[in-house]
């Protein structure tokens, strides 16, 4: 696992806090030994949140140890928006680089989101046929949800677009209730929807699995994580085909018990805490064995290229640049004044 502090100097709330977290789950892994140096490891992860390593891993790419373990030094990251620089593990990762062997889809591992205890109730218990608890703002897809109709369904809104106060910044006990409805509804529920957000990747899905829910994935684009037979637990409905999700769950409802039970199971051997590090690193070797060393070395120039060309990266490129030239601006402005204003 490589330390941040071996490439940058300061890292922020976020990254470091993630960091700490891929560590704490290296005790739960059994399949692998921890090693200090990269030298002498097999797969080198470098585990970040935010941009302390540049908006496209400059300064990891740009250091010593990336330029000494590039054969084997893989990203992971769970920034949607993080464009894959690097090869690696990334939840929002697109099929066009993940067809090339070049990234893998993964799970979100943080410990700053908030972690729910569900019931896991039996089938007989679970009396809502469908639920999505969420935010409808971040994709129009949200929007169109909330307004499917059955009488067993729990669709309910935590913040609307426009709306000038995110739903987790209205106090304490407004956050806790919001949790509190997330876990009830999702314990209660047979079928959980996982339409895309801001990008394909859902972490609401690997909580359904967890509640022993079905993941239903509205998102056309996602690329599912390596290992599990998805097709035995998880129902992907087109997007396009929304207004079907109510018949179709009807229709899938006998099969509830078994997917459940399938779901939880994958849950278990795939992203729980005991099982997260040992699948991030086969997902790691994976990538090592489908890709040879020129492969990965023109994937490389080809991304390298992506990130200079494509209009998503030209924007945030731009949008850095004015940030660096505002602070600029402020510093200088500071030094004029003596330090006031």
């Amino acid at each position: 696992m490589l330390a941040p502090g071996r490439v940058v100097s300061h890292l922020g709330y976020r990254a470091e806090t993630s960091y700490l977290e891929m560590m704490s789950l290296a005790d739960h892994c059994r399949e692998h030994q921890l090693v200090e140096e990269p030298s002498n490891a097999d797969v080198v992860l470098a585990p970040i949140c935010g941009d302390s390593y540049g908006l496209f891993f400059e300064k990891l790419k740009g250091g010593p140890v990336y330029k000494a373990n590039r054969s084997r030094l893989f990203a992971y990251t769970i920034d949607d928006f993080q464009f894959p620089a690097l090869p690696g593990i990334y939840p929002a990762v697109s099929p066009f680089w993940a067809s090339r062997s070049w990234a893998v889809g993964g799970h979100y591992v943080t410990n700053y989101h908030t972690r729910h205890q569900f019931e896991n109730l039996p089938a007989e218990k679970r009396d809502v046929l469908f639920s999505f608890v969420g935010s409808s703002w971040t994709h129009p897809i949200r929007e169109k949800v909330m307004r499917l109709k059955h009488p067993r369904a729990v669709l309910d809104d935590s913040e609307r677009k426009g709306e000038p106060v995110h739903w987790w910044l209205r106090g304490k006990e407004h956050f806790a209730g919001r949790v509190a409805l997330f876990e009830q509804v999702m314990s209660r529920s047979k079928f959980v929807l996982c339409p895309r957000g801001y990008a394909a990747a859902s972490l609401r899905m690997f909580q359904a699995m967890q509640a022993g829910a079905v993941p239903v994935i509205l998102a056309d684009s996602l690329v599912l994580p390596i290992g599990p037979d998805w097709a035995r637990f998880v129902v992907r409905i087109p997007e396009r085909d929304l207004a079907e999700v109510p018949r179709v769950l009807e229709q899938l409802e006998p099969n509830f018990p078994a997917m459940s039970l399938e779901a939880n199971r994958a849950w278990a051997n795939w992203f729980s805490p005991e099982r997260t590090l040992a699948s991030m690193i086969n997902w790691c070797e994976h990538l090592l064995k489908t890709t040879s060393a020129a492969e990965r070395r023109r994937l490389e120039r080809m991304a390298c290229l992506h990130s200079w060309l494509a209009p998503t990266n030209v924007r945030m490129r731009l949008r850095r640049l004015k940030r660096c030239a505002v602070a600029a601006c402020r510093a200088i402005q500071r030094k004029a004044t003596g330090g006031r204003g």
